[in-house]
């Protein structure tokens, strides 16, 4: 390892030595990252007993078959599964722990399979079936209502997870230690980009149930002047379907009606992705074609905002918060599609279901937090001051 990377790394462990993490975990950020450098085995704490929390207890999937590494895949596999169950317990400290010490206390046999060119794409799938399976740990629907302290939880341990990974990689030959970076990074953005997601679901959800904003809608939206936008979609964009565009917008447009609740968007959604992208998914351009769908939508949706914000709708807020929604889940939705070379088929608990807790609201209830608009709007504000519990996270 060169000597500009060795310095990256004492800098990356350094930082997260100064860093002290705000979770209500045993063991902060900066006791993890001097174990660490002490190169020792750190000591973890006992899972805790704590009542059972409302998060599907899964398993993680079936582990790939990996000829190249069999040693790492077994030995990765199981500190997966400790890292698993420490994030369902909510122990994001001690994963931070167990992230490191795994790396630094590898044995060399493991290490060396690890490190073989040959093993390159098969450490790389066992890292992909990780990460997804602890996503999914975290967020089993990303619709499900989070309270405001866990989803700020889950996203300050998505900060510390690049931190963690560059001290446990400081050993090791600095294109390992990139590709192992640079997954931690996707994972942490999926982590952000899923409870940004989940918020503007809660947001969302709340206007929905508003009789009156729902009016309003509609009756922007029928001011809207659609012809003008198919054409300059047809215009920009190549390829695009004038007649499939002017079926989606009446489907639209007959969302706009009371009692509409968001998982019936959702399923459009996914309708829509599927009948633009069915018959594709085994095609080698599948990827470019999904791609494609995303910058359609995307510029079609610009137009209609442009048209609204043009006419001053008064709905224009409101159209802004869907707007968005439809943008980040039809991403989720894309993502999902490529990753699995197939349109997914998902099923939201209606309403967003129970509120999922926080280990410390768990284990301190207090009454008094809740009041009447928990169950109107499960304590999620209305889209003027939408952003206002992720500034810190925008530094």
């Amino acid at each position: 390892m060169d000597e500009a990377f060795q310095s990256a790394a004492a800098a990356a462990a350094a930082a997260a030595v100064a860093v002290s993490t705000a979770f209500d975990g045993t063991v902060d950020a900066a006791s993890m990252a001097a174990a660490a450098a002490a190169g020792a085995a750190a000591a973890l704490p006992e899972l805790p007993e704590l009542p059972a929390l409302p998060v599907d207890s899964r398993p993680l999937p079936p582990w790939p078959a990996t000829a190249s590494c069999p040693q790492f895949a077994a030995l990765f596999q199981s500190h997966c599964q400790e890292v698993h169950a420490r994030l369902l317990a909510q122990q994001w400290d001690a994963v931070g722990l167990v992230w490191v010490k795994f790396w630094t206390t590898l044995p060399d046999p493991a290490r060396t399979e690890a490190l073989q060119e040959a093993a390159a794409k098969d450490v790389e799938t066992l890292e992909k079936v990780a990460y997804d399976a602890f996503v999914d740990a975290l967020l089993p629907d990303v619709f499900r209502a989070l309270s405001s302290i866990l989803t700020k939880q889950i996203r300050t341990f998505a900060k510390h997870t690049e931190t963690w990974m560059a001290s446990a990689m400081r050993d090791f030959p600095r294109s390992f230690a990139t590709a192992r970076s640079d997954n931690a990074t996707l994972f942490a953005q999926k982590l952000r980009r899923y409870t940004s997601l989940n918020h503007l679901a809660q947001a969302a959800r709340a206007v929905l149930k508003n009789a009156t904003h729902v009016a309003q809608m509609q009756t922007d939206y029928s001011r809207v002047d659609f012809s003008n936008v198919q054409e300059q979609a047809a215009w920009a964009c190549e390829g695009c379907d004038v007649a499939v565009m002017g079926r989606l917008e009446e489907e639209f447009r007959g969302f706009l009606v009371e009692g509409c609740t968001l998982e019936h968007w959702a399923q459009w959604l996914q309708r829509v992705v599927r009948q633009c992208l069915h018959g594709h998914e085994t095609a080698p351009d599948f990827q470019d074609k999904a791609h494609d769908l995303l910058l359609r939508w995307s510029f079609v949706s610009s137009l209609i905002i442009r048209d609204l914000t043009l006419r001053s709708a008064t709905s224009f807020g409101m159209f802004h918060l869907m707007r968005l929604l439809c943008d980040e889940y039809m991403y989720f939705l894309v993502e999902k599609a490529v990753g699995a070379a197939s349109c997914p088929t998902l099923t939201h608990i209606p309403g967003g279901g129970e509120e999922l807790l926080s280990r410390t609201e768990l284990e301190n209830p207090q009454d008094d937090v809740f009041d009447d608009d928990v169950e109107d709007g499960k304590r999620i504000r209305e889209e003027d001051d939408f952003d206002e519990d992720f500034e810190e996270d925008e530094d």
